[in-house]
C-alpha cells in the first residue's frame, strides 16, 4: 500500500478488501463499498450503476448521499446531456472529470448547472469495471467545491482497489454462469499459446482460478493436494509477473 494513506484511509482500504473477498452478490458489494470509498478518497457522494448494452441504458443503481430522485432524473434526461460518463466508460481506468472536460467548459454546461451543482458535486473521479467487453459496474465519486479536485494520489488510491473489486465482480459473474469442469478444462487448452511455459496441469489450475474457484475447490476438482495447487498458482503468478492471487485472476481475465 502507498505511504500516502492516513489512518482513516488505511482502515477504509482494509474494509474494501474484506468486502471484496467475502462478497457473494455484486449489487450488494457495489452498495456496501460506497462509504469506505468516500473515506479512502475524501469525497462526499457516491453512485454505481451497470451498463446494459442490449438496452443501451444504465441499470441497478446504488448510491451513498445522493438524491434517488435526482438519479432517476439522470436516467431519464441528464445522461443524454452528460459530457462525462460515456467517456469515463471508454477509458476503463480511474479518470478525473477534468481529464475529460476542462473545468471552464464543464461549469458552462447544462449538466453541471442543473444536475451536478445543486447536489454540490463539483469534482469527479470515475472508474468502470469491464470484463470480456461487458460492463460489470462503475464507481462515480464526487467532491464538494471546497475540497478541491482529485489529484494523482487519489488516482493511485483508486488504482490500488480497482483490481481487487474487478476480481470480485468477475468471480461473481462467473459463478452466475456455471460451466462444467469438462468445459473449463477444454477451454484451458488455449492457455499454453497465451502463456508459454505452462504445463497442462497448470493450465487446468489457471482456468479454474480464472473461473473463481477457491484453492481447495481446485484441489478437489483436479484430485491434487492443496499444497500442489499453491505451487502451481505460485508458478503461474511468476509467469504472469504479478504479486498476488487477485492480480493473477485479473490478468487472466484480460488475456483469455
Amino acid at each position: 500500500m502507498s505511504a500516502h494513506l492516513n489512518t482513516t484511509q488505511t482502515c477504509a482500504w482494509g474494509q474494501l478488501s474484506e468486502m471484496a473477498a467475502g462478497a457473494i452478490d455484486a449489487d450488494r458489494l457495489r452498495e456496501s463499498v460506497g462509504a469506505p470509498l468516500l473515506d479512502l478518497l475524501g469525497a462526499d457522494t457516491y453512485a454505481s450503476m451497470v451498463w446494459c448494452a442490449t438496452e443501451q441504458r444504465f441499470r441497478r443503481t446504488v448510491s451513498v448521499d445522493m438524491d434517488h430522485e435526482r438519479l432517476h432524473e439522470w436516467q431519464r434526461y441528464y445522461r443524454h446531456v452528460d459530457p462525462l460518463t460515456m467517456q469515463f466508460m471508454a477509458r476503463r481506468e480511474p479518470t478525473v472529470a477534468t481529464q475529460i472536460v476542462s473545468r471552464r467548459e464543464l461549469v458552462r454546461s447544462e449538466f453541471f448547472g442543473d444536475f451536478l451543482r445543486p447536489q454540490r458535486m463539483h469534482w469527479g473521479i470515475n472508474v468502470f469495471f469491464v470484463y470480456g467487453g461487458e460492463c460489470l459496474g462503475d464507481f462515480r465519486i464526487w467532491r464538494s467545491y471546497r475540497k478541491g479536485d482529485f489529484d494523482d494520489h487519489d488516482i493511485s488510491r483508486l488504482k490500488l482497489i480497482e483490481p481487487v473489486i474487478l476480481a470480485s465482480l468477475v468471480r461473481m459473474r462467473r459463478a452466475a454462469r456455471p460451466q462444467s469442469l469438462d468445459g473449463r478444462l477444454q477451454a484451458s487448452t488455449e492457455l499454453p499459446g497465451l502463456i508459454p511455459g505452462l504445463t497442462s496441469r497448470q493450465c487446468e489450475v489457471a482456468r479454474l482460478l480464472q473461473h473463481g474457484a477457491a484453492d481447495k475447490e481446485i484441489a478437489r476438482q483436479l484430485g491434487i493436494s492443496y499444497a500442489t495447487v499453491r505451487f502451481h498458482i505460485g508458478h503461474l503468478m511468476r509467469k504472469l509477473k504479478v504479486a498476488s492471487r487477485t492480480a493473477a485472476v485479473v490478468r487472466l481475465s484480460q488475456i483469455c
